[in-house]
């Protein structure tokens, strides 16, 4: 299975102290870890630094998203060239069991090849499931994504979804809808002159 580059998991009723304490010893590892990456082949590779300020962009959109919506998950891909950039924050008590990686990025991939915002508030019996996630969602009720597209160099897509079915008011949507914008404008400088890292 891919990683999704969870760093931690906590649980859904977490207090703020701890969950402050969580986001600064998770930064923390991040910024010590970011010098090496693991690539396929199983070579190590010293990491670049547009690399990590992509990730980092996205990062921020994901955090910023996750304290606005509070849902179960929040997840960005981004592909730029033929890099794949996937972030995500998860409060599900048992992640490990309700997230399947290669299921989870085929959605990713399909979300982003559209070019409108797409909001499922009840993903139950929902007659297009199988052609959003063949594999099913798992725990999943309802989920919004924002395309992330601006043309064949930079696609990806801003997720929240949820354990029960979501419940997204106009003004919530035009705050996703702006903090994808914010991410598409933050990344539009790192398109083709990256692709090739």
């Amino acid at each position: 299975a891919e990683p999704l580059g969870i760093s931690r998991v906590l649980p859904f009723d977490v207090d703020r102290p701890a969950l402050r304490e969580a986001i600064e010893a998770t930064l923390n590892e991040l910024n010590s870890s970011r010098a090496a990456v693991v690539l396929p082949s199983g070579a190590i590779q010293e990491r670049s630094e547009p690399l990590a300020a992509i990730d980092d962009l996205i990062d921020g959109a994901v955090i910023a998203a996750a304290r606005r919506f509070r849902t179960a998950i929040t997840v960005a891909y981004v592909r730029i060239g033929q890099q794949e950039h996937v972030r995500g924050w998860f409060t599900l008590a048992d992640a490990d069991s309700a997230v399947n990686a290669a299921q989870s990025l085929t959605f990713l991939r399909q979300m982003a090849a559209g070019s409108d915002t797409l909001i499922v508030p009840n993903v139950a019996n929902h007659p297009a499931l199988n052609e959003i996630a063949p594999g099913g969602m798992p725990l999943i009720r309802g989920f919004a994504a924002v395309p992330l597209t601006t043309g064949p160099e930079l696609a990806g897509v801003l997720c929240v979804l949820d354990t029960k079915p979501l419940q997204i008011g106009a003004a919530e949507l035009d705050t996703l809808e702006a903090l994808g914008r914010d991410l598409v404008r933050d990344l539009g400088g790192r398109g083709a002159g990256n692709a090739a890292q």
